[in-house]
């Protein structure tokens, strides 16, 4: 179909203004109206404001239309003209309006007009609106929360002058709040991959402070309890410090997920219950505990669906959930926090198990920033994640040498050097890639972090050096797909790999790597060098962490 231009655009809708006027398919032409409104020109746009706002009679008519769908796109349509002269008859109409699904289309429309004049008076429509939802049945909870979902969104701009909002600094108050762990006790969640939560025990047993601390490995990480937290997160092994929302004694039950009996049937039921318990289960009672609640919260919504749940929660529900639970959560709070996609201050993750038909709710800080690897600015799509280097290296530590020579032969962006050396001091070390841009982010990396590295934009396997090292430490090469020629010129990095790197090697000397292809470790590796050590590193991604140490002189 051709596309029309823009002034035979407005033309068309002069015509069916002219129907509208004399009746004749009033509820059509209106809906065909509003959908060509978007077509139009600024200059185009304004003549049709001023169109309808010298059409006082036409415009009443159709607010009180008995067609309800009539009433709720004139209402639209002014509001999308922005025609300010009708911001008494939209608002006495949004009073007068019975019809549910239709309310919240007259407040749709004024968030385009100056409501300074009604604000108070629109806040208490709202307070009513959110109460009626609260005690709304099923059929009609989907029309509150778009009415309370257009008051939130109308009312943003304005601060509360209640004694409460006063108190605040403004609307934007919580744009730079930032939580306080010194001297809270509260109760976190270190997370690290499988297998490893005795090891991260051990290293918060070795934090703390003097003030007694509690902890205890859990499936997938670390529980504490801490009123020193700040210095507990500085250990780099972890993934990520989440928050149960109890601030209460560190029990089982603070640990258990939320019980929620419409999971598998209803997502607006769902969602509703979850908001509810995670505000009965002390949400707002954390952030007051961390300073984190002034006047508005800002917050994002994360739902984790174990992959075998996806026939129960598919991409579609996933996203209606997070979004419902979302407008659910403030509206329990009573507009103490606001759903934010970006710059907000902590996110609330609701991780599903299917099997007890529950959530299990954790808070995840975003300020103060975690710092701990904040050198790392520059990586390529497939870079080493940093915890994970430094969990790596803290593996291998025992088989490390103070004031080693270190190589890494694929350095790429530098972080397990720079990991590395931040555990055992280094005499030397060297990073090689082949890459430029990889060194050039290498050395960036490692100079915001404080080290000293030596990089050098070389193929390992042409490089030269006049003595040897003490450690070979190295993220292996890997493909991503099954490309039978790809992973051939994999076997034979390899192989190639091991057959130099005894020649750079002390005869006391290590190596350890980080593999996607632990096989060829074993198949490749040569007579020269013994596996001393392997751990699995992450089941899902297939890496593995093996250590071997010379055991004779290549031949």
């Amino acid at each position: 179909m051709e596309k029309k231009n823009k002034s035979r655009g407005l033309k068309e809708i002069l015509e069916l203004t002219l129907k509208l006027e004399d009746g004749v398919d009033v509820r059509k032409n209106l809906i065909e109206l509003k959908s060509g409104l978007k077509e139009l020109s600024k200059k185009d746009t304004y003549k049709l404001t001023e169109y309808f706002e010298d059409s006082e009679e036409l415009v009443e008519e159709l607010l009180n239309n008995e067609d309800a769908k009539v009433r709720k796109n004139i209402a639209l349509v002014l509001g999308q003209l922005s025609c300010q002269k009708y911001l008494k008859k939209l608002y006495a109409a949004y009073k007068n309006e019975s019809q549910l699904f239709v309310r919240s289309s007259y407040l749709e429309a004024m968030q385009n007009l100056d409501v300074d004049k009604i604000v108070e008076e629109l806040r208490s429509d709202y307070k009513k609106a959110s109460k009626a939802l609260k005690n709304a049945d099923e059929a009609d909870k989907k029309h509150y929360l778009e009415e309370c979902t257009a008051f939130k969104q109308l009312l943003s701009d304005f601060v509360d002058a209640s004694s409460e909002g006063a108190a605040a600094k403004g609307a934007e108050s919580d744009r730079k709040a930032s939580v306080k762990l010194r001297g809270r006790e509260v109760n976190c969640l270190l997370t690290i991959n499988g297998g490893f939560e005795k090891l991260l025990d051990e290293e918060v047993s070795k934090r703390g402070g003097v003030r007694p601390m509690v902890h205890a490995p859990v499936k997938g990480g670390v529980v504490v309890r801490s009123s020193e937290l700040d210095d507990v997160l500085k250990i780099r092994i972890y993934n990520e410090a989440l928050f149960f929302l109890s601030t209460k004694e560190l029990t089982r039950d603070i640990l258990k997920p939320i019980k929620v009996s419409s999971a598998k049937e209803s997502v607006r039921k769902t969602a509703e219950e979850c908001a509810k318990l995670v505000i009965k289960n002390g949400l707002l009672e954390l952030l007051k505990t961390v300073g984190a609640l002034y006047s508005v919260a800002y917050f994002r919504t994360e739902i984790r669906i174990p992959a075998k749940t996806k026939v129960v929660f598919d991409d579609r529900k996933k996203n209606e959930l997070s979004r419902l639970f979302s407008q659910f959560l403030a509206l329990e709070s009573e507009n103490s926090l606001e759903n934010k996609p970006s710059d907000y201050l902590f996110e609330i993750r609701l991780i599903f198990n299917e099997e007890l038909d529950s959530f299990l709710p954790l808070v995840k800080f975003m300020r103060p920033a975690d710092t701990r690897f904040s050198y790392r600015k520059s990586s390529g799509a497939f870079a080493m994640k940093p915890y994970v280097a430094a969990l790596c290296a803290k593996l291998a530590e025992g088989y490390m040498k103070d004031h080693a020579q270190v190589l890494d032969p694929f350095c790429g962006c530098g972080t397990l050097l720079i990991e590395r050396g931040k555990l055992k001091k280094c005499r030397d070390e060297y990073g090689l890639d082949i890459k430029e841009n990889e060194i050039v982010s290498a050395r960036e990396n490692t100079e915001r972090a404080g080290s000293q590295i030596n990089y050098i934009n070389r193929d390992f396997f042409d490089f030269k050096h006049e003595y040897l090292f003490d450690e070979i430490i190295t993220d292996m090469p890997f493909v991503m797909n099954e490309d039978q020629d790809k992973i051939q010129i994999l076997k034979k990095i390899y192989e190639k790999f091991f057959n130099s790197s005894i020649n750079y090697l002390n005869l006391d000397g290590i190596v350890v790597i980080y593999t996607h292809n632990k096989d060829y470790v074993q198949k490749f590796k040569g007579k020269n060098l013994e596996i001393v050590e392997e751990f699995a590193i992450s089941k899902k991604d297939r890496t593995d962490l093996v250590i071997l140490k010379v055991i004779s002189e290549k031949n």
